[in-house]
């Protein structure tokens, strides 16, 4: 091989692995420091805001159990419950008849002597 193509080919697969060092760089992040500060503040942000979601349920739950709580005590007496039986329904079965040719045996072969 000549001295230029080797030297060429050298300098390619240079250029490459610098590219794809910059590439790794940027995809992992390893080189911003600030974008860790910027994704720690929207974390911590986050959070707050999912906390006090949190509060405002726990809040709703409690008010829900104390009026349904209120209703249990003015509740209908326990001789106009209902009772609910489920019962299953009978189960359809669907026959079909087949040939015997749909089953993958062998027509049936007439007399030749004819």
């Amino acid at each position: 091989m000549n001295r230029k193509h080797v030297t060429g080919i050298a300098l390619l697969l240079a250029a490459t692995v610098v590219a794809g060092m910059f590439a790794l760089v940027r995809t992992t992040g390893i080189a911003s420091s600030n974008s860790r500060a910027a994704t720690d503040a929207l974390v911590g942000a986050r959070t707050k805001q999912l906390d006090r979601y949190e509060a405002s349920l726990r809040s709703r739950i409690h008010q829900l159990n104390a009026a349904s709580s209120a209703q249990s005590t003015r509740a209908m007496p326990a001789a106009a419950a209902q009772r609910i039986v489920y019962v299953r329904p009978a189960p359809i079965v669907r026959t079909s008849q087949r040939s015997h040719e749909s089953r993958g045996s062998e027509p049936e072969r007439g007399n030749d002597d004819q």
